[in-house]
């Protein structure tokens, strides 16, 4: 997701989603790459995924909520 997308879901403004996944990439929890969106006119942005390290990290929160 791109963070339009991100602040259309979650209902929170686009410049601290990417305040916070600028932090997230640092700590090598996401990472992200440019791409092109697919609207009618295609625009640049830059495109977020977890990584390895942040799934694991974020498996572990959700077990430790769980309990």
């Amino acid at each position: 997701m791109y963070p339009t997308q991100l602040e259309k879901t979650l209902k929170i403004q686009r410049r601290v989603i990417s305040f916070h996944l600028d932090a997230l990439e640092k700590a090598k929890l996401v990472k992200s790459e440019f791409g092109l969106t697919e609207d009618h006119r295609p625009q640049a942005v830059r495109y977020y995924s977890i990584t390895p390290k942040g799934k694991d990290i974020l498996e572990r929160l959700l077990n430790m909520l769980n309990k």
